[in-house]
């Protein structure tokens, strides 16, 4: 892997999100978020006056609308273009990753439950352990969730219930789906990384 490009952002960017246009990329750094220019590095627009740290952040597939958790224990929508806030929801504890949909957000909190946003909180269920990753299929079918408890699960977003899992043998700390959803990849504290099927999940 070659470096072709670097730049400083100060405080040091807690999350990273590419946007679908190829480009634009958005920084959450404590308490701002920024908007770049992904071919000139270059910062186009600064959220800033946020009330509390970031601590997770997710893109709508469209890349108009971005969500993001703060450690004030609240999920904000906001328009990626104009940068104003859209909405603003409590939360029961903190959030620490997302993924999102075109009108809905899959979050994991320190809670250890996974959660599904819509026009309010859904829980789908539970993990042992701290949440450390979610991703969502391109067809936004379904889930998957990984904690520090060994275990990925994968869930059915439409009936809310976990419909397959998976065993590490230490703590599972992100995951992926490929784009043609036959794939998820999981990542282990270990240094292993999962290469995980979906054969007989309709």
């Amino acid at each position: 892997m070659t470096e072709f490009a670097t730049t400083r952002v100060s405080p040091a960017p807690a999350a990273l999100a590419v946007l679908s246009d190829g480009k634009r990329f958005i920084s959450a750094s404590d308490e701002q978020i920024k908007i770049w220019d992904l071919d000139k590095h270059r910062e186009v627009l600064a959220i800033d006056g946020l009330n509390s740290r970031v601590s997770a952040i997710a893109v709508t597939p469209d890349g108009q609308r971005l969500f993001y958790s703060s450690f004030d224990r609240t999920i904000s929508l906001v328009g990626i273009d104009s940068g104003e806030k859209d909405a603003t929801l409590k939360s029961n504890s903190l959030v620490t990753t997302m993924a999102a949909t075109s009108n809905k957000l899959v979050y994991g909190s320190d809670d250890y439950t996974v959660n599904l946003l819509s026009l309010g909180h859904t829980p789908l269920g539970e993990h042992k352990g701290a949440i450390t990753g979610v991703a969502v299929s391109a067809d936004e079918r379904f889930a998957v969730s990984v904690s520090r408890d060994h275990i990925l699960r994968f869930w059915d977003l439409a009936t809310r219930s976990s419909v397959a899992g998976f065993g590490g043998d230490s703590a599972l700390t992100s995951c992926a789906i490929s784009a043609d959803g036959l794939t998820i990849i999981a990542g282990e504290e270990s240094g292993r990384l999962h290469f995980l099927g979906l054969e007989g999940v309709a």
